[in-house]
């Protein structure tokens, strides 16, 4: 099995289409590369697994030196939004970079697929997430302020929406 995983916006060259076509959809690779697809995975079946790596890598380069360069300000905001200990709102996020939201709403809807508060909103979980594998919790309100909600609703709201799940039932079922 040989997989390649993308950053958030990381995708969008090699695919060539704008990322929100591909937020919550599912697509076979042939769609975007055609019958090369076919050849690649032919000869990815013959190859061990560094061979494989680099035959991927190959085609990869190979559509990134045609591809249209990515929008830098998202790409500086994603490594940016990784490396700030607080995370801003999308006013924030806006001004960091200088351009009016719905210009910063419609970069991130081109280059990662959702908006920058859904963004938001997802980092937000996943470093939840993180503090909870690492941590034990004592109360789920004084966890909500740490990892950066609002109150301890916020956070179960946050988790229902993009988990189906309430912190302690994700707690449970899922990091168990």
């Amino acid at each position: 099995f040989v997989a390649v995983r993308f950053l958030p916006g990381g995708a969008v060259p090699f695919l060539r289409v704008p990322a929100w076509e591909l937020t919550d959809s599912s697509f076979s690779l042939d769609h975007f590369w055609g019958d090369r697809v076919l050849k690649i995975q032919e000869h990815l079946q013959c190859l061990e697994a560094e061979a494989r790596v680099r035959l991927l890598e190959a085609e990869l380069l190979k559509r990134l030196g045609v591809a249209e360069a990515p929008d830098q300000t998202i790409a500086y905001l994603v490594k940016q939004i990784a490396e700030w200990p607080e995370l801003p709102d999308v006013v924030g996020l806006a001004g960091a970079v200088g351009v009016s939201c719905r210009q910063l709403e419609r970069k991130f809807l081109n280059t990662v697929g959702v908006g920058p508060k859904t963004f938001l909103r997802v980092v937000r979980l996943q470093r939840a997430v993180t503090q909870m594998k690492h941590g034990t919790i004592q109360s789920w309100a004084d966890f909500a302020m740490e990892a950066g909600y609002y109150d301890q609703a916020h956070l179960i709201r946050d988790f229902k929406l993009l988990t189906l799940h309430t912190p302690k039932k994700y707690l449970q079922t899922v990091l168990a």
